[in-house]
């Protein structure tokens, strides 16, 4: 049950003889952000507590209850739009879940399912995360907040900018996998554009063999891959660029050093992250500075093939390995600027986020006025 002392700011919201709101919904791994906004102000609005969710009967039951509690503060209570931020594939209004563990039925979720007062059919959506990523960063750049957020990589070596650039900007965000999307504007368009994309399945590239790493990361990327695709497939760049990547790093790493294969699905890469930061455990932390390299690789291979200007590394988890990069700034600027076409690097900034924001929020909150400003 939500507190009804929470919702009751609702009542002083613009009415138009209903009081019209928009919802977003962001919905992670370990549960669901909620925020409801006045429909005439997107800069009034209410975030929920995080509602405890892992299947889709949790987040229907969730919802189901926040709108039993809205309707009771505010019979006259109208949603005019609504988007939900996911992780997964999405076809025909149907979500499969990749960031909730168990069976696929358990993770399947279609908008048909959701309360009609939340979710009305016609002006809701389901939005790819990373996509709602860069539309939040739009909407807290517009807001002139966006530089307390992020940092400049490498400031002596990149060209004047800030993250948003005016032409095209990559985004990648880290969590149970690596997303992607492009924020792009172009002459056909007097705004920006943002495009999802499956980019953090790219095959990963190693280094050339004359170089001190070669042995090493063919023996690395050697081990994932036998591990996985039996030896027969070159591995992605998320198979250690995700959280089950930095648990893959890991495994390799302890391996070679103690002669011992720990089983992948003992391994948490929170908790390899944490022995990282607290430096309990060398291996995490060199996992760990792997882990960011790697990061720091696929945002060169993306930004330089996608022709952008500017990078952004969005996640909760930039925030907490930042002391990561900090402190390891040599190995990151030589990873990012190690390419055949050195003159293209020197184009392209790249920032990392160092404070958290939950910009899925913004980004799903800004499709949801968007819908329900189009049906008007």
């Amino acid at each position: 049950m939500i507190s009804k002392e929470l919702l009751k700011p609702i009542l002083s919201w613009p009415k138009e003889g209903k009081l019209p709101i928009c919802v977003a919904c962001d919905v992670g791994g370990s549960g669901t952000f909620v925020r409801l906004s006045s429909f005439f102000d997107e800069k009034k609005y209410i975030d929920l507590p995080k509602l405890q969710t892992q299947r889709a009967s949790d987040l229907v039951r969730a919802l189901y209850t926040v709108s039993t509690d809205l309707k009771s503060v505010s019979p006259d209570v109208e949603t005019r739009g609504s988007s939900l931020s996911v992780a997964g594939p999405i076809s025909d209004n149907t979500v499969i879940f990749t960031n909730w563990p168990g069976h696929i039925s358990r993770r399947t979720l279609s908008l048909n399912d959701l309360p009609d007062f939340l979710f009305p059919k016609d002006r809701s959506k389901f939005l790819n995360d990373t996509e709602s990523t860069a539309y939040g960063l739009l909407e807290v750049d517009k807001l002139g907040m966006i530089n307390d957020y992020f940092v400049k990589l490498f400031p002596e070596t990149s060209p004047k900018g800030g993250p948003v650039n005016e032409r095209r900007t990559a985004v990648l965000s880290v969590g149970t996998g690596l997303g992607c999307s492009l924020i792009v504007q172009t002459p056909l368009f007097n705004r920006f554009v943002v495009c999802p994309t499956e980019l953090g399945h790219l095959e990963l590239p190693i280094c050339g063999h004359r170089s001190a790493d070669y042995q090493f990361e063919t023996s690395l990327v050697n081990h994932i891959s036998s591990r996985l695709y039996d030896g027969e497939l070159a591995i992605e760049f998320e198979d250690i660029t995700s959280g089950k990547g930095l648990c893959n790093v890991y495994q390799y790493l302890v391996w070679k050093n103690n002669n011992k294969m720990l089983p992948v699905s003992t391994l948490e890469g929170a908790e390899i992250a944490r022995l990282a930061k607290t430096k309990e455990d060398p291996l995490a932390y060199q996992a760990l500075v792997i882990f960011n390299q790697m990061i720091v690789r696929a945002a060169k291979t993306i930004s330089t093939t996608m022709n952008c200007d500017s990078v952004i590394l969005a996640s909760d988890n930039q925030v907490d390995n930042y002391h990561i990069i900090r402190d390891n700034n040599e190995i990151m600027k030589n990873e990012f600027y190690s390419y055949i076409r050195p003159d293209w690097m020197k184009t392209i900034t790249i920032f990392t986020q160092t404070k958290k924001m939950n910009f899925n929020l913004y980004g799903t909150s800004h499709i949801a006025h968007k819908l329900a400003n189009d049906k008007k």
